[in-house]
């Protein structure tokens, strides 16, 4: 649900340009490729990571599933896709040693912690939970619909940051974090307002 309308030709598309992506990333890696930003920098486990979760998402196009399941495939297809753009673009930002040196995984967690929220019913754990958002579940999806692209922006740029120091995570991540906090509230209360 990160994407609007979702239909099975979508997550076909997306397979196909996320072994494209992969395929790149492969052979940035075996023929040492250099040019601006794009490095050899990558170690065959984070490629081989990368395969195995692309593999994964081949393989559960495959099920019969439920159209939720379906809408949740394509947004693990869209995130790896973007992932797949950053370890070819920028390699140092998935290095290990920028996500373990600059606590960049919390970036990394951060942005797939996002990939829940368009799917949580209401409830008072998890999702932007402000009163109006309780009074209509319309307003409650839309509003942790936003709240998920939000995070996931949130969350890659953060990974950017982490390759600075820890202290400048904390910043992105803190900006993010009240960014989107201001603007979802914002949001919710004029939905529930036109609702």
């Amino acid at each position: 649900m990160l994407l609007p309308h979702y239909t099975p030709a979508k997550t076909r598309l997306f397979l196909f340009g996320n072994a494209l992506l992969l395929l790149l990333n492969w052979l940035a890696q075996l023929t040492h490729f250099q040019a601006g930003y794009l490095r050899p920098v990558r170690s065959s486990a984070d490629l081989l990571a990368f395969t195995a979760i692309f593999l994964l998402l081949l393989a559960a196009n495959f099920i019969n599933k439920p159209t939720t399941f379906a809408k949740m495939l394509l947004d693990f297809n869209l995130v790896f896709a973007i992932y797949a753009v950053i370890l070819l673009l920028f390699p140092k930002v998935l290095q290990a040693t920028t996500l373990n040196r600059n606590l960049g995984g919390i970036a990394l967690a951060a942005s797939l912690l996002a990939l829940s929220l368009p799917y949580v019913s209401r409830n008072h754990l998890i999702g932007i939970r402000v009163p109006w958002t309780y009074n209509s579940p319309i307003v409650w999806q839309k509003t942790n619909l936003l709240g998920a692209q939000l995070m996931l922006a949130t969350g890659i740029i953060s990974g950017f940051f982490a390759q600075l120091s820890a202290d400048w995570l904390a910043c992105a991540l803190i900006t993010g974090s009240i960014f989107m906090a201001v603007v979802t509230i914002i949001y919710s209360y004029r939905l529930s307002k036109s609702v």
